[in-house]
């Protein structure tokens, strides 16, 4: 078992869009969350350029609050920066070197921007990921970080058994409605991230599995 789960953590998820963090590694959210872990998930964007319809960040921030329920978040973050035009400036650097101080955590989950698949690639995720590494660097021995989890990452060394939480996962997936309105959506949504969660099965001999990049932090 990976230290993941040795001991209760207080853990910061970072993501660009409602429904990121559910889609990419709810199974493991989910079981850190049943073993006692605190989990902060934080939400760059409100997702608003994701469909059509008025008050779409506004309906989509509240899909995210269900799913973070669901999964048992402690706290959703939402930092309020447009959607399909995050940059890992400064302007994002500074809101999340403010969260990180201030949260403190001791593992941080966000995107992987040095090592990324590239068929998962969006250049929000990208900007996520960069602005995230850079604030944690940039705080050093300000914070009590040990360890960050990277995902959508070509090159994992950590593969999480989800196979008791893939069910929490889904369900957490399917309360963003506004992304999984068409007919027969949720079938397939479902179908492909049960496909996805298979990949590492004959690797590990999980049925259902999250991968990440660790890096382990060590500040002199």
């Amino acid at each position: 078992m990976t230290k993941l789960f040795s001991k209760p953590r207080k853990i910061l998820a970072i993501a660009a869009h409602p429904d990121d963090l559910e889609y990419y590694i709810g199974g493991t959210l989910a079981r850190l969350s049943q073993s006692g872990s605190e989990i902060i998930a934080t939400v760059c964007s409100n997702g608003e350029k994701g469909g059509a319809g008025n008050n779409l960040g506004e309906i989509r921030k509240r899909e995210q609050e269900l799913a973070g329920k669901i999964l048992g978040y402690k706290k959703v973050i939402f930092l309020e920066q447009p959607d399909q035009g995050l940059k890992a400036n400064i302007h994002l650097n500074k809101k999340l070197v403010q969260l990180i101080e201030k949260v403190n955590p001791e593992v941080v989950f966000t995107f992987d921007c040095e090592k990324s698949l590239s068929f998962w690639e969006h250049s929000d995720h990208w900007a996520v990921g960069e602005a995230t590494l850079e604030a944690i660097r940039s705080l050093r021995d300000k914070i009590s970080t040990k360890y960050l989890y990277l995902f959508c990452s070509r090159t994992p060394d950590v593969l999480i058994d989800i196979s008791k939480t893939v069910g929490l996962k889904i369900k957490a997936f399917c309360a963003h409605r506004s992304q999984n309105h068409f007919p027969g959506i949720l079938k397939i949504s479902s179908w492909y991230i049960l496909k996805m969660t298979k990949r590492y099965r004959l690797a590990t001999n999980y049925e259902f599995v999250e991968s990440f990049r660790r890096i382990d932090l060590i500040y002199k």
